[in-house]
Parts: structure tokens; C-alpha cells; sequence
């Protein structure tokens, strides 16, 4: 069973960005058993989910959620 899709989403939870996709940079890939997303950016003091989905050779889907929060390096 290997991953043959995979897909990256974004929402915020806290905070304010008016077009939180911004942050992913290309496409979601896949290499060997890993699914990754490039991110960039982002605005301080918001904190995104991001949703990847993958789907198996045998026609399984799997979510991972993952909470990233943004800083303003000078303020930590």
C-alpha cells in the first residue's frame, strides 16, 4: 500500500487572515511514505490548522491535523 494522493489545506483558529491559503507554498507532495507541504510566511499572532488527506494504492484515506502558530520574533 503506498500514497498516491495528497492534499493540503488552511483554516485559522485564532487570529485574523482574510486568505490563510496564502501560506502554502505549491502543491502537497508525497515521497516514499511521507506526505509534506511547503508553508511561508503567515501573520503574527495567528495560529492556522492545517489539514493534509492522503489516499492509498488500496483506496484508504487518512487526515493528519497540525496547529501551527505564527510570531513575531522580536515580541517572544
Amino acid at each position: 500500500e503506498t500514497l498516491t494522493t495528497a492534499s493540503c489545506s488552511v483554516i485559522v483558529i485564532s487570529g485574523t487572515d482574510s486568505n490563510p491559503s496564502a501560506i502554502l507554498s505549491g502543491s502537497a507532495a508525497i515521497t516514499g511514505p511521507k506526505a509534506s507541504q511547503r508553508v511561508t510566511a503567515g501573520i503574527s499572532e495567528v495560529t492556522y490548522r492545517l489539514i493534509m488527506t492522503v489516499t492509498t494504492s488500496a483506496g484508504n484515506t487518512f487526515t493528519a491535523v497540525g496547529d501551527l502558530p505564527v510570531y513575531d520574533p522580536s515580541l517572544v
